[in-house]
């Protein structure tokens, strides 16, 4: 049936309090480093309910005769991959923006609440869609509940521009995934740090992977449900140093045999 989710207001950037419900984003970042959050196909109609960060580190086993292990060196680090699903629907009537008078609104309101509710619980069927309740005279009317717009604005993040003379101009765009501090505590203004910049660290990302299950459409094949599974690779401008996820309280002082002296102590 049609879903009334909770009212989303302002993006989820870090530096936001923790009050109301915050809407996530993917969103690109333009050639001049400005973040491009006034994009609206940007924003997740739905939050991603869950996702799934892989990093790898590369050490290399140095073996040693007569030792019991071989002694790893530390030669650089993997990649940093962020995956996950989004359900992408306008199948509610909240996101509904008729153009005649708030009567129409009204009515879709009473007829997704009554109709869809007896539906659910009496007959054991779904609401049909808002578009097959009413007579569709205009030519493209009936098209509020398509997410063609927003599938398309996903597909651009897979895409390079070209010039007129189909010259490369630009790969495809580096994007920053809105989540609040899910991936970072730290915040870098408008822009992202260029290479070799001093400030905060803000992870910007390449979208490597980019999976799209059509999974309900409109009567005219508009798509209006659809499963989008992301794979993201951090594209890093320059080296992330530990600092920017731990805060150590070790004093400078203190060594690393120290320490493993103390763990060794109190173990």
């Amino acid at each position: 049936m049609a879903r009334k989710p909770q009212i989303k207001s302002g993006l989820a950037e870090a530096r936001g309090p923790n009050e109301g419900l915050k809407k996530a984003a993917i969103v690109k970042v333009s050639s001049s480093g400005e973040i491009l959050k006034d994009e609206a196909d940007s924003i997740f109609l739905l939050n991603p309910s869950s996702y799934e960060e892989n990093k790898t580190s590369n050490w290399i086993p140095n073996n040693v005769p007569g030792q019991s292990h071989p002694v790893y060196q530390w030669v650089s680090g993997g990649p940093r991959i962020v995956t996950f699903e989004c359900l992408v629907t306008k199948e509610s009537s909240h996101f509904l923006r008729p153009k005649d008078s708030n009567l129409w609104g009204s009515f879709v309101d009473s007829a997704t609440k009554v109709v869809g509710d007896i539906a659910s619980s009496f007959a054991g069927i779904d609401l049909p869609p808002i578009t097959d309740l009413f007579p569709i005279d205009a030519p493209g009317a009936g098209n509020d509940l398509s997410i063609a717009a927003t599938l398309d604005y996903y597909r651009s993040l897979m895409y390079p521009t070209y010039t007129a003379d189909y010259k490369l101009s630009n790969s495809p765009p580096l994007i920053v995934l809105i989540t609040g501090d899910t991936f970072s505590r730290f915040l870098a203004g408008e822009k992202y740090s260029a290479p070799g910049s001093s400030g905060s660290y803000l992870p910007v990302w390449v979208v490597t992977n980019l999976n799209i299950r059509i999974i309900k459409q409109l009567p005219n094949l508009h798509p209006m449900e659809a499963f989008v599974t992301f794979t993201l690779h951090e594209y890093p401008t320059k080296s992330v140093n530990i600092s920017n996820f731990v805060k150590s309280n070790i004093p400078s002082s203190l060594g690393i045999t120290d320490i493993a002296g103390s763990v060794m102590r109190t173990g």
